[in-house]
């Protein structure tokens, strides 16, 4: 059991998914000889195959460009260059998804009544996810909600969608759906398809429950999602 387990090639030990085996293959879980034990602020835990020592018994990085070792430079093959084109296009996919996701949102809140199962949703979100409610970004917020922003202040924690709640008592759930739906949003990186999260599964699948058709690089942290049902089932 080792108390870090790594993406690059800075660590001694990294996550069988960032790895390829000596015959160039990807790792899989039998070609772990540790576990990392990964615990969330909620307090589920979960196992990561790690293979300690990497380096040492061959394996090397599955993605060049994310810190690869002296041993991996010089001029790439063209399955490592179709290696490294993998991630980029999958970057730029997110990218493009949250623009899209974003719109859906805002589509979705202008609507005359809000979306079936949204109290669950928000208190679901503030407890199992609080980050959703203290680090939003509020301009994300107050364009899903159709607030109008203004101008853009130059002044410090300004923040739109607070203006517009002081403003308005009209439909104040359409703000907080808003406002949970921007912290999930603040969360998501263009390479959270590498490293999925529970919170990330959350609101995706919520967002599908509500009409949202879920891109291919979406459908890979939702697709993560069944190896851990299927081992907490066991």
């Amino acid at each position: 059991m080792v108390e870090r387990a790594g993406y690059d090639g800075e660590s001694e030990n990294v996550r069988v998914s960032s790895l390829n085996r000596a015959d160039g293959e990807p790792a899989t879980e039998e070609d772990a000889n540790a576990v990392h034990i990964a615990s969330s602020y909620n307090g589920h835990h979960s196992t990561v195959p790690v293979v300690a020592g990497w380096k040492e018994l061959g394996f090397t990085l599955r993605y060049s460009g994310y810190g690869a070792s002296a041993a991996n430079k010089g001029p790439m093959t063209e399955e490592q260059k179709a290696e490294r084109k993998t991630p980029i296009e999958n970057n730029k996919l997110m990218q493009s998804a949250t623009v899209v996701r974003r719109d859906f949102v805002k589509a979705l809140l202008a609507k005359k009544q809000p979306p079936k199962g949204w109290q669950h949703f928000t208190v679901h979100a503030i407890t199992h996810h609080p980050e959703t409610a203290s680090s939003y970004e509020g301009t994300v917020a107050a364009e899903m909600a159709g607030a109008k922003t203004g101008e853009t202040s130059d002044r410090w924690a300004w923040n739109p969608l607070r203006d517009h709640v002081a403003r308005s008592t009209v439909r104040p759930e359409v703000s907080l759906i808003a406002l949970v739906c921007a912290g999930y949003e603040k969360t998501i990186a263009k390479d959270s398809w590498r490293s999925p999260s529970i919170r990330h599964i959350d609101y995706l699948t919520r967002l599908i429950a509500w009409g949202y058709t879920a891109s291919p690089v979406e459908q890979i942290i939702l697709d993560s999602a069944a190896p851990a049902q299927e081992h907490a089932a066991a």
